[in-house]
């Protein structure tokens, strides 16, 4: 059997994809497939180490998909429709935010479980928690209870998804929680806010 060798970013592209590719490149990973509907950054694109993907994760190509799970030891599952807090209340984009961030994962994981991927890690955010009153510092353990927007609501939904999976032990799903994550590149509720003060 050959060894699994190749680390699937899907997302990879994005602000929080391309830190990680940029990470994994640092610390000399080979075969690092970028799976993304946007192409990455042109340092990323022409680097050696790394093959990009294009595909949309709402809409893919499943031979393409199943072929890469099948040489896959870990896959990352980077893809958000981002938390903006000016649109995330906006309930026309509720069925973006559901789709996106947390639906297009079953299918992933029904694949990383056929193609038997060793890792799959799933990125999420604090805003599941809601608490914006929070006196206590957050602990991994907590559950999330009542999201302030609908991006909260996806990745609420997403980390729903990832926690049936591993309870009816079809598979490892790990997930990371991250705190408002912000970019000076792109643009920014952040800086609007401090715009206006």
């Amino acid at each position: 059997m050959t060894e699994r060798a190749t680390i699937v970013v899907f997302g990879g592209s994005g602000f929080m994809g391309s830190a990680l590719v940029s990470k994994l490149i640092d610390e000399d990973h080979r075969n690092i497939v970028i799976v993304d509907s946007q192409t990455p950054r042109a340092d990323l694109l022409r680097h050696p180490n790394v093959v990009f993907v294009e595909q949309n994760i709402l809409s893919f190509d499943r031979h393409v998909i199943e072929t890469l799970l099948a040489a896959a030891r870990v896959v990352f599952f980077k893809i958000g429709m981002l938390g903006n807090p000016l649109k995330a209340t906006n309930f026309d984009l509720l069925g973006d935010y559901l789709h996106t961030n947390a639906l297009s994962l079953k299918q992933l994981l029904e694949l990383s479980t056929r193609y038997a991927v060793p890792k799959v890690i799933v990125d999420s955010s604090v805003t599941v928690l809601g608490d914006l009153d929070r006196t206590r510092p957050i602990l991994e353990t907590d559950q999330a209870r009542h999201p302030s927007n609908f991006y909260g609501l996806s990745k609420a939904l997403l980390e729903d998804v990832c926690h049936f999976w591993n309870n009816k032990s079809f598979g490892s799903v790990k997930l990371i929680r991250y705190p408002r994550v912000y970019s000076p590149e792109a643009p920014s509720f952040v800086k609007t806010f401090a715009a206006q003060i």
